[in-house]
């Protein structure tokens, strides 16, 4: 605050500060990313990009084949976000949402 004061006072700074906290309890107590996490996101976003590029609209970035320890055997895709959609009653009426899927903790993948 002092330096902005000091800048305000030569004129260099005319701004407002308004800072806004964050708690940061789940993010500092977890662990450090795996390299698979690491791949895992880098790919997502890598082919989030690459479906934008291409004017895919309407489709998830997703990665299949994680099985396979190598990336480079992974197979980026797009998947349709309506064939993930179902009609649910929210407030009285019909919506179409995202079918919620449950992740299965006694599976070889989890």
């Amino acid at each position: 605050m002092r330096e902005l004061e000091n800048r305000k006072r030569s004129g260099v700074y005319n701004g407002k500060f308004k800072p806004q906290p964050h708690f940061f309890g789940y993010e500092g107590r977890c662990a450090l990313p795996s390299n698979f996490d690491s791949q895992y996101c880098y790919s997502i976003g890598l082919n989030a990009a690459l479906l934008m590029l291409y004017k895919c609209s309407g489709y998830m970035s997703c990665v299949k084949n994680l099985g396979d320890a190598d990336p480079k055997n992974w197979v980026a895709a797009g998947c349709p976000l309506p064939s993930m959609m179902g009609i649910e009653r929210r407030h009285g009426e019909n919506k179409p949402v995202i079918t919620k899927a449950l992740v299965k903790l006694d599976e070889k993948m989890f």
